[in-house]
């Protein structure tokens, strides 16, 4: 669908279909992510879409299962990639979720050889706690 016309989008979202509903499996967010659609991805987003939608288990296979719509982003090679995870990351997408294989969107970015991305992942994934007191050893 967001591989579509604008007035495509426009149509849809004017229907209020859930914006979870899945085609194959897929969110129309995560199709707009690995497109690297960032106006679609943008309405989608303004419209209500929630960002942290999974991939369903029953249409794909296993390892393309549990992705979501920043991974897709993190994977997509387009024009608008970038765009679109840091789009996903502004508009709410957890960084640290982790697909059936365990892979989070930085290890997507690492595995599609996305540079400008895997650099914004980087920048993006929180920093672990810092002890405020001292700790000691457990021996």
């Amino acid at each position: 669908m967001c591989s579509g016309s604008e007035q495509q989008l426009g149509r849809h979202l004017s229907a209020r279909p859930p914006l979870t509903h899945r085609i194959k499996g897929t969110t129309p967010l995560m199709v707009a992510a690995v497109g690297g659609n960032v106006n679609c991805l943008g309405r989608l987003l303004a419209a209500g879409a929630p960002p942290n939608e999974a991939t369903s288990r029953m249409y794909l296979p296993a390892q393309e299962r549990g992705v979501t719509a920043l991974m897709c982003a993190c994977s997509c090679k387009a024009e608008g990639g970038l765009d679109c995870a840091e789009m996903l990351l502004r508009g709410g997408a957890k960084i640290d979720t982790q697909d059936v294989a365990g892979l989070t969107a930085l290890a997507h970015a690492v595995l599609a050889e996305n540079p400008d991305v895997v650099e914004l992942m980087m920048k993006s994934v929180p920093s672990p706690p810092v002890p405020t007191r001292p700790t000691l050893p457990l021996h």
